[in-house]
């Protein structure tokens, strides 16, 4: 016999498991997108860099803390074209910008690092919930100039279906 616990465990294992598995899709469609509307990831082939700031849970569900940041940092890595400033210098430009290693990375934060790194890209994202609708966003930031490159948005109605939202 099952305790409910171990059924609540289950479900919250299955629903990180289905956002992870949207993010690492969410993240093809936006390098994909952004990098037909403009060169800027073509640019980052081989020489440029991307710094990846914390994603912001505006929904209050604790499911979805640290999980997405995780999961398109590992889709990020798997790239062949892209680069990520590695987890160890961003830690070690924390410290020269006299910010400790568990400061969120806030957009100002995320920028700070991206120019005092001279990393090519920060990419920023949400997570938001009006309802039973769910919208994740992703945004790329110039770092040279923090001008928005690209931003790609995708809404689903529940979380279960936050996979099959992202695929279309």
């Amino acid at each position: 016999i099952k305790s409910p616990k171990k059924n609540n465990h289950a479900g919250t294992t299955w629903i990180i498991g289905t956002v992870v598995v949207a993010v690492l899709t969410f993240a093809g469609i936006f390098t994909t997108s952004t990098a037909s509307r403009s060169g800027s990831l073509s640019t980052l082939a081989g020489k440029g860099t991307i710094v990846l700031a914390d994603f912001d849970n505006r929904t209050g569900d604790k499911v979805f803390d640290g999980t997405l940041r995780q999961g398109l940092l590992v889709e990020l890595e798997q790239s062949p074209v892209l680069s990520l400033l590695p987890e160890r210098r961003v830690y070690r430009t924390l410290g020269l910008m006299k910010q400790a290693t568990s400061t969120p990375l806030s957009h100002d934060v995320a920028m700070g690092i991206c120019q005092r790194t001279g990393s090519t890209l920060m990419v920023e994202g949400y997570v938001d919930r009006i309802g039973r609708t769910y919208i994740l966003a992703l945004r790329g930031f110039s770092c040279e100039d923090g001008k928005l490159i690209g931003a790609e948005q995708a809404k689903v109605d529940g979380r279960e279906k936050v996979l099959d939202g992202l695929g279309k």
